[in-house]
């Protein structure tokens, strides 16, 4: 819908129409919240759980691991790939602002369709660090498929890929958290251990996105692609060696059973 406004009525709409949006959104948001909260038994975690270090958990090899192999390169694929570089490189390939608002609305379309049935099939019937494993590489590989096609389509092919391997890896990489939590991290509390896997996530595509941005001035955007292709690959292969070395998918299986 923003490519096509900004095609036919100009950028400015957009930016008109998102605030909008946004205001409408944050309406709902206020009218949704309970006057008071409920009282509910809250889980009885150590006292000093709430001033845990976000760096704490990252002492788990296979959680450091998750963060800086899957969950950072999966959002600097998001943040950077998605939003910056693809788009960039369309409007150098001659796309206009309608073909690159189709082009990337595969990737939340595919995450839409994608992250439902992953979740179904990660029931108990597929480890769910497999899963994150194989979205992570298909992700990369589609980016550097996209920076060795060079074209819209490639471009194309990469984003709806690389949607496909985050609808894959999204869920799985927040059970994954989720168990760690209840097992090898208990000792922190689950808030502690999702904050930071969330705040860590956020914090690297930020460098990230700084990083290929300076980058992309000097070996241009397929190159730029490539590297993020690249890191998401390495990242995943870095996952799968720590859980190897923590004795295999089978042990990760019988501590999220536990």
């Amino acid at each position: 819908m923003g490519g096509v406004l900004a095609d036919r009525l100009g950028q400015d709409t957009v930016f008109l129409v998102s605030a909008a949006l946004m205001l409408l959104a944050g309406l709902l948001v206020y009218r949704l919240i309970p006057g008071r909260r409920a009282q509910t038994p809250v889980e009885q975690t150590p006292a000093d759980t709430s001033s845990v270090s976000i760096w704490a958990p990252l002492g788990n090899l296979r959680f450091a691991a998750l963060v800086f192999g899957i969950a950072i390169p999966a959002s600097i694929v998001l943040q950077t790939f998605v939003a910056y570089l693809a788009t960039l490189y369309l409007s150098e390939l001659g796309a206009s602002a309608a073909d690159i608002g189709r082009t990337l609305m595969g990737f939340f379309l595919m995450i839409a369709l994608v992250g439902p049935a992953t979740a179904r099939v990660t029931d108990g019937r597929v480890d769910p660090a497999m899963m994150a494993l194989a979205g992570a590489v298909l992700s990369g590989v589609s980016l550097l498929a996209g920076a060795v096609w060079g074209t819209q389509l490639g471009i194309l092919v990469a984003v709806w890929g690389a949607g496909i391997g985050q609808g894959m890896a999204r869920g799985p990489q927040v059970s994954v958290a989720i168990s760690m939590a209840e097992s090898d991290l208990r000792h922190l509390g689950s808030n502690s251990v999702l904050g930071s896997l969330r705040t860590l996530e956020r914090g690297g595509s930020i460098i990230g996105l700084v990083l290929v941005a300076l980058l992309s001035s000097h070996i241009g955007y397929p190159a730029a692609i490539a590297v993020i292709g690249v890191w998401a690959i390495a990242g995943a292969v870095a996952y799968a060696a720590s859980i190897m070395l923590g004795g295999g998918f089978e042990r990760v299986r019988r501590g999220e059973q536990s």
